[in-house]
């Protein structure tokens, strides 16, 4: 998300402190919610009001990086500098009033309320989405619950396949799955690329997956996530929320 609003922001006038300078000499103030792990202000909806570090010719060489600066019909006039010059933001007071660490400290003050011993694992994962359910399986002691929060990424090998980074980290932390293991992954926007939000694993997961005699690595391998769950009836469905703190992630080992 760094690199991806880097070139957002030379493409704006509003982004990267452009709406600062565009509101100077106003006094300003910003509340941000934010939905970037490790909540960057500078690349929470790529800065409006912040001073942006970054430069044109960073965003072009992150197109260059990833093989899209002649996909993309755009030349070098088209781009824009951000405002360096700090009068623009000495009358700015930018505020982040919600990240991902709120539901997390409110999930783990539940947990505990429930008799559980919870563990906040991390604020700002990241990763390969069908690696990282393992690792947040691995990381649970017994009786415990682990919270984490991110996003993850996931590597297209079917670009006709249905389904979400949640889902998917869901779906390949199946084989770690015991009867003892509950496995959530969800966006807080209520979207997870598809109508589920995310998905819910457990062996009943498992056993309703074998009732209907499908296997849970063929759906992986064909980025088919949102079939097998809505197949095994485990989609989280929400419908879109009205705010966004990154994906929430539940582990809980009894």
């Amino acid at each position: 998300i760094t690199e991806m609003n880097i070139v957002r922001k030379h493409l704006s006038m509003v982004k990267g402190g452009g709406l600062a300078k565009l509101l100077y000499p106003t006094q300003v103030l910003t509340l941000i919610a934010s939905d970037v792990p490790g909540n960057d202000l500078s690349t929470i909806a790529s800065g409006p009001t912040v001073k942006d570090p970054s430069s044109k010719e960073d965003a072009f060489d992150l197109l260059k990086k990833y093989h899209l600066w002649d996909k993309t019909g755009l030349s070098r006039d088209d781009f824009l500098e951000t405002p360096k010059e700090d009068k623009y933001f000495e009358n700015v007071k930018n505020i982040l009033i919600l990240s991902s660490l709120v539901p997390l400290t409110l999930m783990q003050n539940k947990a505990k309320e429930l008799g559980f011993n919870a563990i906040i694992y991390s604020d700002k994962l990241q990763g390969e989405a069908r690696f990282i359910g393992k690792e947040l399986i691995d990381n649970t002691p017994p009786h415990h619950i682990l919270l984490a929060a991110g996003e993850t990424t996931v590597k297209v090998l079917n670009p006709n396949g249905k389904g979400g980074r949640n889902q998917e980290l869901v779906l390949a932390a199946l084989p770690y799955v015991d009867n003892n293991t509950t496995i959530a992954s969800f966006a807080t926007d209520g979207w997870d690329n598809t109508e589920f939000a995310g998905a819910i694993g457990d062996s009943l997961t498992i056993q309703k997956a074998k009732e209907l005699n499908i296997n849970p690595e063929n759906f992986l391998q064909e980025d088919n996530s949102f079939l097998f769950f809505e197949k095994t009836g485990d989609g989280i469905i929400t419908g879109r929320l009205p705010s966004n703190v990154s994906d929430l992630m539940i582990v809980i080992r009894k």
